[in-house]
């Protein structure tokens, strides 16, 4: 297991047997991406309840897996941009678990690795969106409504200033509300 930490995040690395399903449902991830991004809360990863309830409804048998812990509250460009720099460069889905900001970030991190450039530069409409990965999303919150809309939001680190994104490509290809993580 390689991983890699700062301050703010750590990015963990794992080899595990290829479909993300909940049990007892119909959830399922297409098992034809080679290697995936996990983008979860702190709170939720470090709640072994949590994280037990997950393993038990969750099968991850992706053969690459790649996992963001956040740390933060608001979600900055700075970090946005951080995680696209040290994850893979072929990350072909993102999975995010945790409130509004873990699912924002998924989506920029979706759009930047489809799109590139930096996260700062779509503020303003500043730079075409061509393409985002597809995003599957389990929100820990009820309220923000970010798992079924086409928006991000995200706080330019250089101005200080929040700022939207709208796109269609932005919506999540799969929402999944579970009641024991909603």
């Amino acid at each position: 297991m390689k991983m890699i930490e700062d301050q703010s995040f750590h990015i963990k690395k794992l080899n595990i047997p290829t479909s993300l399903k909940l049990k007892d449902d119909n959830w399922r991830i297409p098992n034809n991406f080679k290697k995936i991004l996990l983008i979860i809360s702190k709170s939720i990863y470090d709640n072994h309840i949590y994280i037990s309830l997950l393993e038990k409804k969750l099968h991850l048998t992706f053969s690459n897996l790649e996992i963001y812990v956040r740390h933060g509250i608001e979600p900055t460009s700075i970090e946005v941009d951080k995680i696209v720099s040290t994850t893979s460069d072929d990350i072909d889905a993102i999975i995010a678990i945790g409130g509004g900001s873990i699912i924002d970030i998924a989506k920029f991190v979706a759009l930047l690795k489809i799109s590139g450039g930096m996260c700062a530069e779509y503020e303003f409409s500043g730079r075409e969106i061509v393409g985002c990965l597809p995003t599957f999303v389990v929100p820990s919150t009820a309220g923000t409504g970010s798992e079924v809309t086409q928006y991000s939001v995200i706080k330019n680190s250089n101005t200080h200033r929040k700022f939207t994104i709208a796109n269609s490509l932005l919506f999540p290809h799969t929402a999944l509300m579970d009641p024991v993580i909603t």
